[in-house]
């Protein structure tokens, strides 16, 4: 393995994340950093620069799913709410009705009412 393996890493992607993350604050030095992780501050200097470990994605946070799908249906909702005001949504329904009188099986398909 080479000297950069996987296995010779000391800091996790994590622990990159949060180094840039810290330094990017302000209140962190390269040196302080350096004792918090226990490698030197050069290393620390490459990583902030992204001269290394440079492909460290942005941590992804959790979702709740529950929430997320609780506010895509209230979006849906106020959505076609404010569809039924539009002046063409009188023209979808009028549509409906008329092929609700051609086509009585394709009207149930469409929730249209027979008059």
């Amino acid at each position: 393995m080479g000297k950069f393996s996987q296995n010779n890493l000391k800091l996790t992607n994590g622990d990159v994340y949060a180094i840039r993350e810290k330094y990017a604050t302000g209140n962190y030095s390269y040196g302080r950093l350096a004792r918090e992780y226990g490698v030197v501050s050069e290393t620390i200097g490459r990583i902030v620069r992204q001269e290394t470990r440079n492909r460290v994605a942005v941590p992804i946070e959790k979702v709740d799913v529950e929430e997320m799908a609780e506010r895509f249906r209230q979006l849906q909702m106020k959505l076609n709410s404010e569809a039924q005001k539009l002046p063409i949504a009188k023209e979808i329904a009028a549509s409906k009705q008329l092929d609700s009188l051609l086509d009585p099986d394709r009207a149930a398909k469409f929730g249209a009412k027979l008059p």
